[in-house]
């Protein structure tokens, strides 16, 4: 692989970074490529990238540092890197500046969320329009993992400029294929085996929207006591999580597993996947979950229709319709008989095949 260096925000579990790890294992050769990380913080995957073998560097970029700039700038002419890709949407406007002035001919800039992630103050949204004119201006290639992402952030873009291309998210099925029953991962999580488990993967986030499924399981809670709910993923298992769960009464039938490494005997364990999302890139986990071969109810935010097969499209919800989720829920539990319409294994397979996609990501970053 030719010099590549690519942006992260952070080595924390996250979309980006997890995609990007996927990434640089699914490569047969590592050579040449080095991750700059914007923050200095070694997060949660840092062993796992430690074992890649890449080279790293601890660098941040600044919103308006100059001299933070000086340095990338210097570093991408001395390293003559052939590709920069930045994962940092709009904020990677002025990593394709900085590229083009250091002489480096493939600037590639990758959206992964869909929508701003910031407080809208009247400077916060001009410098993110200024930013986002840059990477129109200066990245050579515009890439995203949905078509939504694109629409946001470039509606005024051309629809023949061929610099921008949707990549969906790669995932190996054969991760999901395994010889544990469902019991046994029960057991290995330590949850109850006598009791149908509505499960949802996903840091501790407003846009995740768990005040939702909080009030989903105390509505079920109030019509069965066979129904629990299960948490994973960064913040989870937090003091301030703890206590929203003891405040709306629902302690008793919440496990609240925080961050967790082996997603496919996680997955495995639960009954129903249950993903009332308020804003998405092309959610990982959502992906997963199918792949899985788990039943899905999911919001109705267009990244989510877009993720999902068209046949899906009629049973997603709003992701505020507590009382809807409840009703999904509460149909499920009652009639098995219709759980092959939330199945949607094969169609995730198709779409989101690691081998295809990552092949496609593969062939931006080697083309100049």
């Amino acid at each position: 692989m030719k010099k590549t260096c690519f942006l992260i925000p952070g080595i924390d579990a996250g979309g980006i970074e997890n995609y990007l790890l996927r990434f640089i294992n699914f490569l047969p050769e590592k050579d040449g490529i080095t991750i700059i990380v914007r923050s200095e913080k070694k997060g949660d995957l840092w062993p796992e990238y430690e074992k890649t073998g890449v080279n790293f560097r601890f660098q941040g970029v600044g919103f308006i540092n100059p001299l933070k700039w000086f340095k990338l700038f210097r570093y991408f002419r001395k390293q003559q890197f052939k590709t920069v890709c930045d994962f940092n949407g709009n904020f990677a406007g002025i990593t394709m500046l900085l590229a083009r002035m250091a002489g480096v001919k493939n600037r590639i800039a990758f959206y992964r969320r869909s929508s701003n992630a910031f407080k809208q103050t009247w400077f916060n949204l001009k410098y993110n329009d200024l930013v986002n004119w840059f990477v129109f201006n200066y990245a050579t290639k515009i890439l995203s993992n949905s078509q939504h992402a694109i629409d946001f952030f470039f509606p005024y873009r051309q629809i023949r400029d061929k610099r921008f291309r949707v990549i969906p998210n790669g995932i190996d099925p054969d991760m999901f294929e395994m010889k544990e029953t469902k019991e046994e991962a029960r057991k290995f999580f330590h949850l109850p085996t006598n009791r149908f488990i509505v499960g949802h993967v996903g840091r501790y986030d407003p846009a995740k929207n768990h005040e939702t499924i909080f009030k989903v399981a105390q509505k079920l809670k109030q019509e069965n006591q066979n129904i629990n709910f299960l948490f994973a993923g960064k913040g989870t298992d937090n003091p301030d999580f703890l206590g929203k769960i003891k405040w709306y009464g629902i302690e008793d039938i919440c496990h609240c597993l925080g961050l967790q490494t082996n997603l496919p005997l996680l997955y495995k364990s639960m009954d129903l996947f249950y993903f009332p999302s308020f804003t998405e890139g092309q959610p990982n986990a959502l992906i997963e979950a199918m792949m899985a071969g788990l039943s899905v109810l999911a919001s109705n935010i267009p990244p989510i229709k877009e993720t999902m097969p068209e046949r899906a499209h009629s049973i997603l919800i709003n992701p505020l319709d507590s009382d809807l989720a409840a009703l999904s829920i509460m149909k499920l539990f009652k009639n098995q008989s219709v759980e092959g319409e939330l199945i949607f294994k094969t169609e995730a397979e198709m779409k989101f095949n690691q081998k295809t996609n990552f092949t496609l990501f593969l062939k931006e970053l080697s083309d100049e």
